[in-house]
């Protein structure tokens, strides 16, 4: 642009001493006229340079500089800490029953807040652990009903005998006994121990010192069966102790058992003991010796003091240390307690009584032998009549 302007102005000043060469040469001074047209001449000159100026495209303005980076103060405190989650209380989740329809399953909502001078990039985070803690509320119809299932079966073997001194029922009590079977806290030699029919917690008490006895009398001869006192508990065998029965062909058995099958103590024929103690013993010492009869074995192995002998005096009844016989010992391993019942056994029905032979007892009962005893002294008398009789017709002849 400067260019041209310099360019226009030599062009009029040429132009200008152009003009002033051709008009004749005074010796006076530039007459006004003269001068006017000069002046026109120069101004012309302007306009040209003007209108080249407005003709000639202005170039486009440089950008403005890039403003400078504005350093960012950071706060020296720590941002706020994340809000926590409000989680509500787990509510209690019903069951799902098989066979009814599935429930609806709502997620309760999870309020978070984040206070509000915190950075609007900062969220609360919910870590997934917290999620696996949230309870999920299982909406259920009333009217769908509960239906309990039945404990799988532990498959655990049956105890060997069901200790029953309950107030009923008896099993085998028509086959092997006669009366009407009462519980046995009615007997009168219960109320005789107790001095009065025993109440609710002397009656459990007394049970389990029964049991207790029958374990003792077992455990001292080297064996374990298993015996349980609780009804709905499954057993092999049950021995039953209840007051009003007795057995129809001896009713002075003290006991009587089906061999390899249930049994029966009558403590109505116990009525010797003056003391609960003494009581449970005798009961005890008949329940052991009836228990042998159920685990198979028809005989009685062993004879004096033992608890498998045929008959028991009162003292020896009511002895703590009372222990089976050696042979009853070996007889009962190998019948593994009634779980081989019959493998040992002759058959029949096994009893014990009090005192055989007749024996008067403290003066007030007599007790007769079992008929098996009998029969056992009836032989013996035969047979020696038989060689008695051969004697005297040897010393005839």
């Amino acid at each position: 642009m400067s260019a041209v302007k310099s360019l226009a102005s030599v062009v009029a000043v040429w132009t200008g001493l152009a003009l002033l060469a051709m008009s004749p040469a005074r010796g006076d001074g530039i007459t006004q006229a003269e001068a006017q047209r000069l002046w026109t001449m120069v101004w012309s000159a302007g306009a040209i340079n003007t209108y080249h100026a407005a003709a000639t495209p202005a170039p486009a303005p440089a950008p403005p500089p890039a403003p400078a980076p504005v350093p960012v103060a950071i706060p020296s405190t720590p941002p706020p800490a994340p809000a926590s989650v409000a989680i509500p209380a787990p509510a209690p989740v019903t069951p799902i029953i098989a066979g009814s329809n599935w429930p609806s399953i709502a997620m309760p909502a999870t309020s978070v807040s984040v206070p509000t001078d915190a950075p609007a990039a900062i969220t609360a985070p919910v870590s997934m652990s917290t999620l696996s803690t949230m309870a999920v509320p299982v909406s259920m119809p009333v009217s769908t009903p509960i239906l309990s299932t039945p404990m799988p079966s532990t498959g655990q073997a049956p105890a060997n005998v069901f200790l029953n001194m309950t107030s009923g029922p008896f099993p085998s009590a028509t086959g092997l006994t006669t009366g009407t079977a009462q519980a046995w806290y009615n007997s009168p030699a219960a109320i005789q121990a107790f001095g009065g029919v025993p109440n609710a917690q002397q009656q459990a008490s007394f049970v389990q010192s029964v049991l207790q006895d029958v374990q003792h009398t077992y455990q001292i001869s080297g064996m374990d069966p298993t015996i349980t006192t609780n009804p709905n508990t499954p057993a092999l065998h049950t021995i039953s102790v209840a007051s009003g029965l007795s057995y129809g062909p001896n009713p002075s058995a003290i006991g009587i058992t089906d061999v390899g099958g249930n049994g029966f103590s009558f403590i109505d024929k116990l009525d010797y003991a003056n003391n609960p103690t003494d009581l449970a013993w005798a009961i005890a010492h008949n329940v052991s010796h009836e228990m042998m009869h159920a685990f198979g074995i028809g005989y009685h192995p062993d004879a004096g003091n033992y608890v498998d002998a045929a008959s028991a005096n009162w003292s020896s009844l009511i002895n703590p240390n009372m222990q089976f016989g050696p042979n009853a010992i070996q007889l009962l391993l190998a019948s593994q307690y009634g779980t081989l019942s019959g493998s040992t056994s002759v058959g029949g029905i096994g009893a014990e009584v009090l005192n055989p032979g007749g024996v008067t007892v403290e003066g007030d009962q007599t007790i007769a032998p079992e008929p098996a005893t009998v029969a056992m002294w009836a032989l013996g008398a035969i047979g020696g009549l038989v060689m008695y009789r051969r004697r005297a017709s040897r010393a005839s002849a």
